[in-house]
C-alpha cells in the first residue's frame, strides 16, 4: 500500500513538472495569442503580450472594417499550429514558427482586408517573470 502512494506521489510530481516545461509554456501562450488576436479580441490578446504593445494593438484595429469582420465570421473559428519553437535560455527568449488558419490580413495601402485561409507566422517571445510574453516590437 505504502508503494502505490509514493509510486503515486512521484507519478503527480513528473507531471506536474512536464506540464510546466519552457516549450509547453511558449505553445500555449503563441496560441491563445494568436487565437485571441486573429479572432480580433484584443483585450484578450493583450494579456499575452509585453507592455508597451499598445501602438501596435492600435493601428491594427484602426484599419478594420465591418466588412472584414463579417468575412472573418464567415470563413470560420480561427485555428493556430505550432510548426517550430526556438528557445534561447540564455536570452530568455523563444522564437515560434506557427500556421494560423481563418487569419485577417489587412493591406492599408489598398484600403481592403482579406481572410487567408493558412498563413505562416512567426513570434518573438520574451520571458518576463513566470511568463513567456509576445514582443510585437
Amino acid at each position: 500500500m505504502a508503494y502505490k502512494f509514493v509510486f503515486l506521489q512521484i507519478t503527480l510530481i513528473i507531471c506536474i513538472s512536464c506540464g510546466r516545461s519552457p516549450e509547453n509554456e511558449v505553445k500555449s501562450s503563441t496560441i491563445n495569442f494568436a487565437r485571441a488576436f486573429y479572432s480580433l479580441n484584443f483585450q484578450e490578446a493583450k494579456k499575452y503580450c509585453i507592455s508597451g504593445t499598445s501602438p501596435e494593438f492600435d493601428y491594427y484595429v484602426s484599419n478594420i472594417t465591418q466588412e472584414s469582420i463579417d468575412a472573418l465570421k464567415k470563413a470560420g473559428e480561427v485555428q493556430v499550429e505550432i510548426l517550430d519553437i526556438n528557445i534561447n535560455n540564455e536570452s530568455l527568449s523563444a522564437r515560434v514558427k506557427c500556421r494560423v488558419t481563418n487569419c485577417l490580413k489587412i493591406n492599408p495601402i489598398e484600403g481592403a482586408s482579406i481572410v487567408e485561409k493558412q498563413s505562416e507566422k512567426i513570434y518573438n517571445l520574451k520571458k518576463s517573470g513566470k511568463d513567456w510574453l509576445i514582443d510585437l516590437h
